[in-house]
């Protein structure tokens, strides 16, 4: 397992993610084939995408552990997420297949401001060569101008936009119904959501339309200005 490899990172590491700093595609295969936990951290909190990423792997173990359910995000444990650490590295083709399987760019936005200017710039730079992507950019930069409370950077057209990955939804300015950093994005996982805030119960009603568990339920940009919380006295 390129043992002094391993014993460089002064880490306990699983089997698996050492495998993944040996970049040793077919043992990495044959251990995920066998069950092994692609987010069961070392003594550090380091995962094996966080693994792959400091050591420049190939796409395609990249690729191997997010398809074995590795979470995208890293699991929280570290300062910087395996998204970050691959735009500090410009793993361009990492950061995009790392956000294609879900992996939040906002996640830990704000620790440090040099790298949110690297994340961004990487995302637009990956908006211009994919539509997709500038669906990501725009949520990227308007869930950024929230948490900062930016507001002069928010465009009303880019309100109700929905994250084509991970189809989270931005559409207030002041509260976020999952709460703030750093416990929005487990809540989201988790389901936890609170609209206490909110007296209008039609608009109560309109944000739980939004934020259903399943994507398939939920409203689009038509179909929420259609909900009666924007409907006129004309109406």
């Amino acid at each position: 397992f390129c043992s002094s490899t391993v014993h460089y990172w002064k880490d306990d590491v699983t089997p698996l993610s050492a495998a993944v700093v040996c970049r040793n595609e077919e043992i990495c295969s044959y251990l995920l084939g066998e069950s092994a936990d692609p987010n069961k951290p070392s003594t550090n909190g380091l995962t094996a995408l966080h693994c792959a990423v400091l050591s420049g792997v190939p796409l395609t173990i990249v690729k191997r552990l997010l398809a074995a359910k590795a979470d995208p995000d890293g699991q929280g444990l570290q300062m910087f997420t395996p998204l970050q650490w691959a735009v500090y590295h410009d793993y361009e083709d990492i950061v995009k297949a790392l956000i294609e399987a879900g992996a939040s760019p906002e996640t830990n936005y704000g620790v440090n401001p040099e790298l949110d200017k690297k994340v961004e710039r990487m995302i637009r730079q990956l908006s211009s060569q994919d539509e997709v992507f500038e669906k990501v950019h725009q949520f990227y930069s308007l869930s950024c101008a929230l948490r900062t409370k930016n507001h002069c950077r928010i465009n009303e057209e880019h309100f109700f936009q929905e994250h084509p990955f991970i189809h989270t939804v931005l559409f207030e300015v002041g509260h976020h119904p999952f709460g703030e950093q750093p416990f929005c994005e487990v809540n989201i996982l988790q389901g936890r959501y609170s609209l206490d805030h909110l007296d209008d119960d039609v608009a109560k009603d309109l944000v739980e339309w939004m934020i259903n568990e399943d994507p398939n339920n939920r409203p689009n940009v038509e179909q929420t200005l259609a909900h009666p919380f924007f409907w006129t006295e004309e109406r």
